[in-house]
């Protein structure tokens, strides 16, 4: 399966909560996003993620990397859906090629498709799972099997997907 860069979040670091997608699951470092808002001029896209582009992000994650306060998540979703929403709304961010060299895989949330949603705290996934941890990137396909589970289970949030998540630094 291959993804797409949606984009980024800035988060607390260290963290020794759950991670997850969603600044609930990783709580967002608001100082440091108001900085890089202002130093780059980068903004929040529809995804509910700061929009970087290639050019920007070895400046930014160097930047990220002198701060010993913040992580750069890099959030990514399948490919297929993010071109079909793309050509649908007239967007262009499956466009977009990152290079993650440097980043380390987190692992695979299941989330709603436009916000970040996570449905792994959800109580009954997690009775299920008996966690509420990230997939391992070689769990693609119990992640797969619980975006449906979770389609059903919570439709106010549906349709979810499976994003893979990118530290900067070490977790």
């Amino acid at each position: 399966m291959d993804f797409s860069v949606v984009g980024f979040g800035v988060r607390k670091w260290p963290w020794s909560g759950p991670f997850g997608a969603h600044p609930d699951d990783w709580e967002q470092n608001e100082s440091r996003y108001s900085e890089l808002v202002s130093i780059f001029g980068v903004w929040q896209n529809e995804y509910q993620a700061l929009v970087i582009n290639s050019a920007q992000l070895a400046d930014i994650a160097e930047l990220i990397n002198s701060w010993p306060d913040c992580n750069l998540l890099a959030i990514e979703y399948p490919a297929d859906m993010v071109r079909l929403r793309d050509s649908r709304l007239g967007l262009h961010t499956a466009d977009a090629s990152f290079d993650l060299t440097g980043f380390v895989c987190c692992g695979l949330d299941v989330c709603d498709f436009n916000g970040l949603y996570s449905v792994l705290g959800h109580p009954k996934i997690q009775t299920k799972r008996g966690s509420s941890n990230l997939f391992s990137p070689k769990e693609l396909w119990q992640a797969l099997e619980l975006v449906q589970y979770a389609n059903v289970l919570d439709p106010s949030h549906a349709p979810f997907a499976v994003a893979r998540l990118w530290s900067l630094k070490p977790v």
